[in-house]
C-alpha cells in the first residue's frame, strides 16, 4: 500500500499537512518510537485521518498499522475531534478548516457524540465557532480557497501568508498564474505588489480654521460682555469655542453666563 495509490476522503483534507520540519520530526519519532497511532479507514476503504503518518511510513520503508471504522460513524465529526485538539494551528489555519467545514458535503449522523447535535457543521457561524475564528476570517479564508490558485491556497494553509493579505491580493491579481509567480517569490513580493496596486488612500480634509471675529473669549469678557456672547454665534465652530471657555470657567462664571443668555433671549423682539 503506497501513499499515491489511496483514495482519501474529502474530509482527510480539511487539515493542512504539516510542514516539513514537523514531518521531518514525525519520521524521526516512528524511527525511534514505532508508529504511535493508527492511520484510519473509512468502511469504504478512503483515507480519513493519517495521510502525514502514512507517507512517513512509506519513506521509511515500513508496514504502517491501520484500522477501519464502523459504516454508522460520522466520518466529517471524527476527523474534526481527532485533528482540533491535537493539531497546534494558527487562527490563520484555523479559518481555512473552518471555511473547508462549512462548504463540505456533510454526510452520517449529525446527532454523534462527538457533538451531540448541538451545532450545525455546515453553518458559517457554528463553523467558525467549533474552531475559534470570526465569520469575517472564515469568509476571507473562503475566498482564498475558492479564487486563488493552488500555490496561494497553500502558502495560506502552511502559515506563509495571512489570508486577510492573501484576500487583498487575489482581488488586485485575478489570474491564478500570475498569482503563482508572485506568491513563489515570498511573502515580501505579495505585500509589495498589494502596496503597488492598492487605491491610495483618500487624504484627511484638514479642519479648516476657525473664522475670527472682534469679541473676546476671555472667561471675564463672556461674564462682563454680552456682545462676546453674541459672537460666538459667527464662529465656524461654535461648539468647540465655546467648549474650551467651559472648562476653564467655575461654576459661579458659568451660572453668571446662562443668566447674560437668558437677558439676550429676553431682550429679542
Amino acid at each position: 500500500m503506497t501513499a499515491s495509490s489511496i483514495k482519501h476522503h474529502p474530509a482527510a483534507s480539511m487539515f493542512p499537512m504539516m510542514s516539513e520540519e514537523q514531518f521531518q520530526q514525525l519520521k524521526a519519532d516512528i524511527i525511534e518510537h514505532g508508529q504511535r497511532e493508527d492511520i484510519v479507514f473509512s468502511h469504504d476503504n478512503l483515507l480519513v485521518d493519517g495521510r502525514n503518518r502514512m507517507r512517513a511510513c512509506n519513506e521509511l520503508g515500513i508496514e504502517p498499522e491501520t484500522c477501519e471504522l464502523m459504516e454508522e460513524t460520522d466520518i466529517v465529526a471524527y476527523v474534526i475531534s481527532h485533528n482540533l485538539h491535537r493539531r497546534h494551528l494558527s487562527t490563520n489555519q484555523r479559518a481555512c478548516v473552518a471555511a473547508k467545514l462549512a462548504t463540505l458535503n456533510h454526510g452520517g449522523d449529525r446527532q454523534s457524540e462527538e457533538f451531540k447535535g448541538s451545532i450545525d457543521l455546515s453553518c458559517q457561524d457554528d463553523a467558525a465557532t467549533l474552531l475559534s475564528v470570526s465569520v469575517p476570517a472564515l469568509k476571507r479564508a473562503k475566498h482564498v480557497i475558492e479564487n486563488g490558485s493552488s500555490a496561494v491556497v497553500d502558502a495560506v494553509e502552511s502559515d506563509q501568508i495571512k489570508a486577510s493579505l492573501a484576500y487583498k491580493f487575489i482581488g488586485l491579481c485575478e489570474g491564478k498564474r500570475g498569482q503563482a509567480k508572485i506568491v513563489k517569490e515570498g511573502v515580501k513580493a505579495v505585500r509589495a505588489y498589494v502596496k503597488e496596486k492598492s487605491p491610495p488612500k483618500a487624504k484627511k480634509k484638514e479642519a479648516e480654521p476657525l473664522i475670527e471675529t472682534n469679541a473676546e473669549y476671555t472667561t471675564e469678557a463672556l461674564v462682563e460682555n454680552a456682545e462676546a456672547i453674541e459672537g460666538l454665534k459667527s464662529a465656524r465652530n461654535p461648539v468647540v469655542v465655546i467648549s474650551k471657555v467651559l472648562f476653564g470657567m467655575t461654576s459661579e462664571q458659568v451660572t453668571s453666563i446662562l443668566l447674560h443668555c437668558e437677558q439676550l433671549q429676553e431682550r429679542k423682539p
